[in-house]
């Protein structure tokens, strides 16, 4: 049985040609190859058949040189997996969406703290002013009792 043969680290810019204009590709990024829904379905069904992998991949029209031998097992089993667990809406949603962070520039991240540094200051001012207002009360009512003044006699111990 011969040794998978892992991708190469990079596209060349033939096999990157190729690969984006594949129908069956959504997008390239790097080493990241995202594949359409469509098809995604479609390897499903035809692993489901019995078609192997690979061949599934070579009908699709991919280099098994350029994207690996070992990629059409590894992404029908993760398909699989997703396809048992959540059927063809899992499959039709892209993974990768759920988990991304929305990345901030510079001055994007400055104007959030900017807002939030805001949001602060006028909540600190509406505490102090509701602290004003029950200061006044209490100042008022201390100013309407009578002042008493209690003595105490000490008492010694002898």
């Amino acid at each position: 049985m011969a040794k998978a043969t892992r991708r190469p680290k990079e596209f060349t810019q033939a096999q990157l040609y190729e690969l984006k204009h594949n129908p069956n590709v959504s997008s390239i990024e790097g080493r990241n190859i995202t594949y359409t829904s469509v098809f995604k379905i479609a390897a499903i069904r035809a692993d489901q058949d019995g078609v192997r992998p690979r061949e599934i991949f070579i009908r699709g029209g991919f280099c098994l040189e350029a994207i690996g031998t070992d990629t059409p097992k590894r992404c029908l089993q993760r398909w699989r997996a997703i396809f048992d667990k959540y059927g063809e809406k899992g499959l039709m949603n892209e993974g990768r969406q759920r988990h991304n962070r929305k990345h901030w520039t510079l001055e994007e991240k400055l104007q959030d703290k900017i807002h939030v540094a805001e949001e602060q200051i006028r909540l600190l001012k509406d505490e102090n002013a509701q602290l004003k207002r029950e200061l006044r009360e209490l100042q008022k009512l201390y100013a309407e009792k009578p002042k008493r003044l209690y003595v105490r006699s000490r008492v010694s111990e002898y």
